[in-house]
Order: C-alpha cells, then structure tokens, then sequence
C-alpha cells in the first residue's frame, strides 16, 4: 500500500464481493470492481450499500479477458487484483490489457498465488483446478509492458492441508506515455 497514490479512481478486477475494494476505498476518490459472477457482484452491492458507499463506489460485470477490450484506455489510476490471475487462461492478455487501462503513471497491483502442482486445489473446491501464477512471467510481462519501478516479493503464506503456499505481490509503476 505504501507504494500506491492516494486518491483517483481505483479499479479491483476479479473482486468477488468486494472486500478488497471495500478495504481500500479510504485510499481512492472511487473504486471500481469487477467481476464475471453476478452472485458475487449481487453480494458486492449490498456491501457497497451497506457501508454507505454507493456514491464512491460500483461494481459491474467484466470478464477480464474479454472486458478489457471494452474499457478505454488510460482510465484508471490504480488497478489492482487479488487472487484473480491464476483463474484467467490467457494471463499475458489480461496484464497488457490491465496496464493498458491504467493512466500514465498510474501504478498495478497485482497479488496472487505462486504457481504449485496443482496440490492447492486439489480437493476439488475449483473445477477445472488452477495451479498459481507464475510470478517470473507477471514480472517479464510488466518489464515487456514498460513499466517502471517494479517490486515482486511474498507477501504473504497460506497453509492449507499441511502445505504451505506462498503469495506474491507484483507493484509497478506505468510508463508515462
């Protein structure tokens, strides 16, 4: 969080129900989520109202890999994404697309699971399963992007059934143009 500005529009992808954005809101003039399950989007809702936040806050349907062909360019001042990658075939497309969208000087944040053997969802909780992120690859495509300022580090561990699963943080600054 110390890395990124205070203030302008804040756009979370893969948001779920929002808690992500609803965290980070007191850090944005007004945050965006997104997200492709209108059940989660439902519940995101009623949490932007029921935090008094509809005038700072909305939630809308996106595909990532799809949507962000449909959002313009240079839009938002801060995109971040928690957990979401590792659910998104086309990764390459979707951080492009994402750092694309994000105004010059504008920074992403993007947090997810180092990739495994697929051992994290191996309990059948996600079908098909996903098997993390790679986060050489997020670094290579942020440098490819023209990026600046770029920071990958754990950030966090999750342990689940006697394994532990550690969490990148990649955080880069978007080239002026």
């Amino acid at each position: 969080m110390r890395r990124l500005p205070s203030g302008g529009h804040w756009l979370d992808i893969g948001s779920g129900t929002g808690l992500l954005g609803l965290a980070l809101s007191s850090h944005a003039d007004h945050v965006s989520l997104g997200d492709t399950s209108q059940g989660m989007l439902e519940v995101a809702h009623r949490n932007i109202a029921d935090a008094g936040l509809n005038d700072r806050m909305d939630a809308l349907f996106c595909d990532a890999e799809q949507w962000v062909s449909e959002v313009p360019s240079q839009e938002y001042d801060v995109i971040v994404s928690l957990m979401a990658l590792h659910h998104m075939k086309d990764q390459r497309s979707v951080i492009r697309a994402l750092v694309e969208r994000a105004r010059p000087g504008g920074w992403v944040a993007l947090a997810d699971m180092d990739a495994d053997d697929g051992s994290y969802h191996a309990d059948g909780d996600i079908v098909p399963a996903h098997h993390g992120t790679e986060r050489a690859l997020v670094e290579q495509l942020l440098h490819e992007c023209g990026c600046q300022n770029i920071l990958v580090s754990t950030v966090m561990t999750i342990s689940k059934s006697g394994r532990d699963y550690p969490v990148f943080l990649a955080t880069a600054q978007v080239a002026r143009r």
